[in-house]
């Protein structure tokens, strides 16, 4: 397995540089100052003088009269730039002097005689050693720039040595100086640099909401492979393979805001520029600094590159892989180790903190001994225990359990338990640079191998305890490892074998994770527990919907097709996922997430759950009461193998209530009727003790139902209806008519009727429309009136979600297609829903606040049924339009209907043309049988010679009088006689459409539903005639003169108001009845009632009636 971090050896060959910030006026000066002081710290083999560092605090007494700060030692220079100041400051050290020789060659210190003028020597107050700090700013009332030095108040310079010494300048250093350039340099200590890095881990894993960011201590066993002379290409290899990376600081005293900083800008980088950044032999490598898992680090200074050479590890990764949205930091702590604010730092007082060391060096084991059955190490109770039981024993009594026990059942071994990470992962790296003999030489010399009894490939469990022997003070931490008592040191000194790689040989119960053979539990017990824990939260909460997860095979092929970065989130869409690290669920940590989700309040839980789409809500994705579908896949993640577990059928989440209230009683404040657990189970579940458990998992798919759909979607239209107060927003029904077509319609064909009878939409799934409709809607709300008609309402595809919205469609029908090349979210299955029977999209307002009655235009005020004349009837129950029990509802509508407009129709245009002949229409079986079995193709119409009929194609039977009479006029009556004539011409080989209606000769219809893979449609055949021949135009019929409309019918027929009409259909002749009047007073009411009714029917009573709904729509629409 390839490391993301390569370590190459020019490390070592570059020189580290820190980033500067804008030079400051002394720093140039400073640096100077030290390098004259380094000269003679090296020339005069000083032991102890210091690198000055500049201290600002000081700044303020060098801005003082000299006078109040004689306790200070000070110099005066008149510019931070000054040439003759270094030149002078050389002169004089070398004429200063110091120490000699007695006549016995002791040395001893010469007397300062003549005392030189300060004025000419103060200079050398820069000079002396002891000086560790230096603050300078302009003189107190006069000219130049005063520096005072700290921490010395007396002027001592240095001896100087006897010749033919060799010591070493620099001897008497101690930490936190370090010896650089000859000076006692200061690089602080290790401690402070530990807090501010735990610091910044805190605020990285805050920010980033990691679950398990670990507290890194200094390790002082890691410390001695940061050694520079040890670390070679080999060390830093094995090292690396090992989980471990490098960086380099020049201090431990760091600015930790500064600090933060770069590895905040770091975070922003892309994977390859992170990459590239972790791979650059020089400078500090941030993404080291941050990875989750790391726990120990260590330095040691390097005197050829001016810094600290460091080792930090081990690592999963090299810096987060995701970020999850709850603040609940920490909660993913393993056994052993509590969170502290964020960071997950080891429980002394508990002996599983040991297990996770542990099986990390036996994971580093397995790759550097290439063992391919290492198994994870888990905990015994029974070796626990057996320690355990030690407290209080003599050593004797100890002894004698050993003797019979050790060897035997187990090995032994007494940690150190805040060195033993950095012992075993120092003993492998170490290990890997043994020669064979030498291996076998550590087998040979005894029988307890210490840091090796933790890597024995043999070994499945370790217990640990502390005790107290009697009599002892100090507790002793103890560590069984079995269950074999022997071990075989071949594994671990030969050759890898053929075909073996680490977890290529585990046993068939365990499974390999990241080099280790590791039992990851079981999914039937996993899932088990997850749906207890759901039963026990949906009682303890009075959740009425929780439902049952059940295992789902297609979401389990998600999983394991799934892949991702370690910048970005998995992408499982239409579903949510969650990483697991084994099928253990840690029941205690859901409930602490449930307990911080309940803390946060509804209104920040809405807030929350809506900022995480696309993301995971972690562990807590396992109980968000509508999911009922998971499927599990173990991922190999590079160095972080994990579960990655899909769930379905929800894409968002939805805030599910924890407060635990119910029902307010009415006339009570704080009074409530609980919630029932498991009352609201979806469609096809049933409440099984607080647990929506399905009836029949076998037919319950990820796509959902379309009862419950259309359910939800009309809660959601009913929702917007009472906002919005919008008038005729319909209830949708299902339609068996849009269903039978569309189990017929092929997806991948073009519809010709789509958008003209009914509009349609598509989706993933029935959960995922309902999940993003309030969305869509949002964001239709962000446009204004012109994009909403532009980029909505005209647009000659589907709207998308928003047909789901609008008010006059009542009509639905759903199913899942199938298309390979139009895939769907990179599915080839996804619901397809017809809508009807609007085949436009009308603009409405979102205006809220209108002050009309919600509904209060249903049925009668319908464009719709206006038009159409059908029977239906529609009232306002609660803001939608609600179809009374005695209504139908048809997308197809009524042959009746259409045969008695079509009539009318031609009895308008025999009348306006004087037409003699216009036969009424009458249903003819034969001619319906006929159309039933009429070959038809979409892409060639039939051309139909002598049949004795003519045929015409409807997309339903819902043609009102006024629609055919447009299209009569739309094609005929207003357009240029030689162009219709043409036009006839032309098309009445096939079919003149509805204007069929209009030949001459035709007196029979029958019509039958039709289907193709592309539309469902009505097939009308109109007989006797076989020719098309429109009726005559020119004789128009002319007020004043007898009428000639149906006044040639054949035998048989008479003559209906201009229409020929059978003799058996002519309604019966009415015959007055005469009328007597009793009473004065009954004739004044029959009278009065006369007159009311006349002024009723009067049509400026009509008219202004139609006037007022105009005005009402127009405020409406506006």
């Amino acid at each position: 397995m390839k490391l993301l971090l390569f370590f190459p050896l020019l490390f070592f060959l570059f020189p580290y540089v820190l980033p500067k910030d804008a030079a400051k006026p002394y720093e140039d000066f400073l640096e100077q100052l030290n390098e004259m002081r380094s000269k003679y710290a090296k020339n005069d083999r000083i032991y102890e003088m210091y690198r000055l560092v500049y201290n600002s605090s000081l700044e303020s007494l060098a801005s003082k009269p000299s006078d109040t700060v004689e306790s200070k030692r000070s110099f005066w220079i008149s510019t931070f730039d000054d040439p003759k100041f270094f030149p002078k400051l050389d002169f004089d050290v070398e004429a200063f002097p110091k120490f000699g020789l007695d006549s016995n060659s002791h040395i001893v210190k010469l007397p300062i005689h003549p005392i030189p003028q300060k004025d000419n020597y103060e200079n050398l107050e820069a000079m002396v050693p002891l000086q560790r700090q230096i603050g300078c700013t302009e003189a107190h009332q006069h000219a130049g720039i005063r520096c005072y030095l700290s921490p010395e108040t007396t002027f001592d310079l240095w001896p100087r040595p006897y010749y033919g010494s060799t010591e070493k300048p620099g001897k008497d250093c101690k930490y936190p100086y370090v010896i650089s350039d000859h000076l006692c340099t200061f690089v602080g200590v290790n401690t402070n640099f530990t807090s501010r890095l735990n610091n910044i881990r805190r605020k990285i894993a805050k920010s980033h909401k990691i679950m398990e960011m670990f507290e890194v201590k200094f390790d002082s066993e890691i410390a001695s492979l940061a050694n520079p002379k040890e670390l070679t290409r080999h060390a830093i290899y094995e090292a690396e393979k090992q989980g471990f990376g490098f960086f380099k600081i020049p201090t431990y005293d760091i600015d930790e805001k500064e600090f933060a900083a770069e590895i905040k800008n770091f975070l922003k980088l892309s994977d390859t520029a992170r990459k590239t950044d972790m791979e650059k032999s020089n400078g500090i490598k941030y993404g080291e600094f941050i990875s989750p898992s790391a726990t120990i680090f260590g330095c040691q200074w390097d005197e050829s590159q001016k810094c600290f050479q460091c080792i930090i590890g081990p690592r999963h990764s090299p810096y987060p892989i995701l970020k999850n949205p709850l603040k609940i930091l920490g909660t993913d702590c393993p056994d052993g180790f509590k969170n502290d604010k964020g960071l997950c730092i080891q429980d002394e007082e508990h002996p599983k903190s040991i297990l996770r060391i542990v099986n990390q060096a036996r994971r580093a084991a397995a790759k550097v001994f290439e063992i391919g059955n290492m198994t994870e190490l888990t905990w015994s109770k029974d070796l626990h225990l057996t320690v355990k039981n030690w407290d209080g024993k003599s050593s004797q009594e100890i002894q004698n359990i050993m003797d019979s026990e050790k060897y035997v059942k187990w090995r032994y071994d007494s940690p150190e338990r805040a060195t033993l990470q950095g012992k075993l992962s120092r003993f492998l790296i170490k290990w890997t640079q043994k020669s064979l003999p030498e291996k076998f030489s550590f087998f040979e010399n005894g029988k307890d191998f210490h840091e090796m009894e933790y890597l024995n490939p043999d070994q499945t469990k370790i217990g640990c305890a502390l005790f107290t022997e009697s009599g002892a003070e100090k507790q002793q931490l103890a560590c069984l490892i079995g269950p074999n008592g022997k071990f075989d040191d071949q594994k671990l000194v030969n050759r890898r074998k053929e075909n073996e790689w680490p977890g290529s040989k585990c046993p068939a119960h365990l499974k390999s994770k990241n080099g280790l053979c590791v039992n990851i539990g079981d999914r039937e017990e996993f899932l088990k527990n997850v749906n207890s824990f759901r039963k026990d939260h949906a009682n303890s909460y009075n959740i009425t919907d929780m439902h049952e997860l059940i295992w789902n095979n297609e979401l389990e092929k998600i999983a394991q097709s799934t892949s991702w970065t370690r910048s970005e989130a998995p992408s499982t869409k239409p579903y949510r996922f969650v990483i697991l690290e084994d099928y253990h669920l840690s029941k205690e940590r859901l409930k602490s997430e449930m307990a911080a989700l309940k803390n946060l309040g509804s209104s920040k839980r809405e807030i929350l759950f809506k900022k995480i789409h696309g993301s995971s809500l972690g562990i807590s994705e396992l109980v968000e009461p509508l999911q009922k579908f998971i499927g599990c896949a173990a991922k190999d993640q590079e160095k972080a193998d994990v579960l990655l577990c899909v769930i379905g059928p929800r894409e968002i989440l939805q805030p599910w209530r924890l407060e635990n209230r119910g029902v307010r009683i009415p006339g009570t404040k704080s009074k409530y009727l609980p919630f029932i657990p498991g009352s609201n189970c979806s469609s096809g579940y049933s409440n099984s003790d607080g647990l929506c458990t399905p009836k029949n998992s076998s037919t319950l798919t990820l796509f959902g139902t379309q009862e419950e759909f259309i359910e939800n979607l009309n809660i959601y239209r009913r929702q917007l209806a009472m906002e919005y107060n919008t008038n005729w927003m319909f209830e949708l029904y299902h339609s068996k008519d849009l269903q039978s077509m569309l189990d017929v319609l092929d997806w991948d064909v073009p519809w010709p009727l789509a958008r003209v009878s009914f509009r349609y939409l598509k989706f993933r799934s029935f959960n995922s429309a309902i999940d993003k409709l309030p969305g869509e809607f949002t964001e239709l709300k962000k446009l204004s009136q012109k994009e909403r008609r532009i980029q909505v309402y005209q647009t000659n595809t589907t709207a998308g979600y928003l047909e789901l919205l609008e008010p006059q469609q009542h009509l639905i029908a759903c199913k899942v297609k199938q298309s390979e090349k139009d895939r769907f979210e990179n599915s080839k299955e996804f619901v397809v829903c017809l809508l009807g029977p609007m085949g436009e999209m009308e603009m409405w307002s979102l205006n809220e606040g209108f002050p009309f009655d919600r509904a209060a235009f249903c049925g009668d005020s319908s464009l719709f049924y206006q038009q159409s004349g059908m029977k239906q009837k529609f009232v306002g129950v609660d803001g939608l339009c609600t179809k009374t029990p005695e209504s139908k509802v048809s997308y197809f509508g009524s042959r009746r209907w259409f045969l008695q407009q079509a009539n009318l129709a031609r009895k308008d245009r025999a009348r306006r043309y004087a037409t003699p002949d216009m036969m009424e229409l009458i249903w003819d079986k034969e001619l319906e049988e006929s159309a039933k079995n009429l070959p038809y193709d979409s892409q060639k119409p039939p051309r139909l010679y002598n049949e004795g009929y003519r045929w015409m194609k409807l997309a339903t039977y819902n043609w009102h009088l006024d629609w055919i009479k447009e299209q009569f006029f739309d094609h005929i009556s207003f357009k240029d006689k030689n162009e219709v004539a043409k036009w006839i011409d032309k098309q009445k080989p096939t079919s003149m459409g509805i204007l069929e209606l209009f030949a001459k000769g035709q007196s029979k219809i029958g019509c039958a539903k039709r289907n193709t893979s592309a539309e469902m449609f009505i097939l009308c055949l109109l007989g006797p005639k076989s020719e098309f021949n429109l009726i005559a135009l020119e004789k128009e019929y002319v007020k004043g003169l007898p009428k000639k409309a149906g006044s040639r019918c054949p035998t048989g027929y008479q003559n209906d108001d201009g229409l020929c009409r059978r003799d058996q259909d002519m309604p019966p002749k009415k015959t007055k009845k005469r009328r007597t009047r009793t009473t004065t007073t009954s004739t004044s009411a029959s009278s009065t009632t006369r007159e009311a009714k006349k002024s009723e029917a009067t049509p400026w009573n009509v008219f202004c009636i139609l006037l007022l709904t105009s005005s009402i729509l127009l405020i409406m629409n506006n």
